[in-house]
């Protein structure tokens, strides 16, 4: 399975590495930022490409993107990711109000993302972490076609909880 973290260096991009790991230990990583570099994670040596990259016939195709950038970067490479491929899960706020994209809450409404479904969008306004959960579904299991996503989120709040 290959998935793509388009925002592989931020905060929530660094979360998904982790993540992923974890879920899709051996997932082919396709991992992009605002530009070309390499980072040291966990002793190992990631190689991250420039987002400019995506616009390229050479492009890599995948199945899973999770897009993790601010709305006018999300509209200019979620229409390309899906171009080539992907199902996306973009954290923007860019789809949250199409009526033709799933705002897709975790053991809320997950039952709206459909094989066809292509595009899924975040439905939190915060940069929250999305965490995959890997249950017995198509897109957890390693070597088969995705299906869904299943995603749950995990917040945090200033002051004391009661």
């Amino acid at each position: 399975m290959r998935i793509c973290i388009l925002g592989a260096t931020g905060l929530t991009g660094n979360e998904l590495l982790t993540l992923i790991d974890r879920a899709w230990p051996g997932a082919d990583l396709a991992l992009f930022a605002s530009r070309t570099r390499e980072v040291e994670r966990h002793g190992k040596t990631l190689s991250i490409r420039a987002a400019t990259d995506l616009e390229t016939e050479d492009a890599p195709r995948g199945d899973v993107a999770f897009v993790a950038l601010d709305d006018d970067h999300s509209k200019r490479y979620v229409p390309r990711l899906l171009e080539l491929g992907y199902r996306v899960i973009d954290k923007s706020n860019t789809y949250r109000m199409d009526p033709e994209v799933v705002l897709g809450v975790a053991g809320v409404n997950h039952n709206r993302v459909t094989d066809a479904t292509r595009l899924v969008a975040n439905p939190n306004c915060t940069r929250s972490t999305r965490r995959p959960q890997a249950r017995r579904s198509s897109f957890a299991s390693r070597g088969k076609e995705v299906r869904f996503v299943q995603v749950s989120e995990q917040r945090a709040q200033y002051g004391r909880s009661k």
